[in-house]
């Protein structure tokens, strides 16, 4: 951007050379690299392919809406063992729990109310000591509502902060 003055007004002036340079780069490129085949069209990279394959593969109608695996998902997923950070966190939380009555009530309910609906199902005993690396534990904590929304007065929401 260039500017004059001469005092009394000011003047701006734009210099747009976006066009002139993409040549001037094209130029340079054909000079230095002209025993180098470049193919201006632009095309899919390996995982943007692999990413359509799934999606084309694995994408069904289920009832009112699509349904797709995720495509950059792994199939081979092994996950780190946090079992002794997640029981912390719940031996933490039965705490607080335990000196507030009135938020144990809520909070049973709320997890009550999950289970029902089918937003979360209690682990089998069988499946607590896997070794495989194909189990997580997702740490819960309350979130506390606004009194103006007592509609909505507590939450139990997935504690997914990472810890190494």
């Amino acid at each position: 951007m260039g500017h004059e003055s001469d005092g009394a007004s000011r003047t701006a002036k734009l210099i747009r050379g976006d066009i002139q340079l993409e040549k001037q780069f094209k130029k340079f490129c054909k000079l230095e690299f002209s025993n180098s085949i470049v193919d201006a069209t632009a095309q899919m990279s390996s995982e943007d392919l692999k990413a359509v394959e799934i999606m084309e593969q694995t994408t069904l109608l289920n009832v009112n809406h699509y349904q797709m695996e995720l495509p950059w998902k792994s199939q081979q997923t092994s996950l780190p063992n946090n079992r002794a950070l997640a029981g912390h966190r719940l031996k933490l939380l039965r705490k607080r729990l335990c000196r507030d009555p009135d938020l144990f009530g809520k909070y049973s309910t709320v997890i009550d109310d999950y289970l029902r609906k089918g937003y979360c199902e209690k682990v089998p005993d069988s499946s607590l000591s896997r070794v495989d690396g194909m189990a997580w534990y997702l740490p819960h904590h309350p979130v506390l509502r606004i009194p103006t929304r007592p509609e909505l007065s507590l939450t139990v929401l997935p504690n997914t902060q990472i810890h190494h």
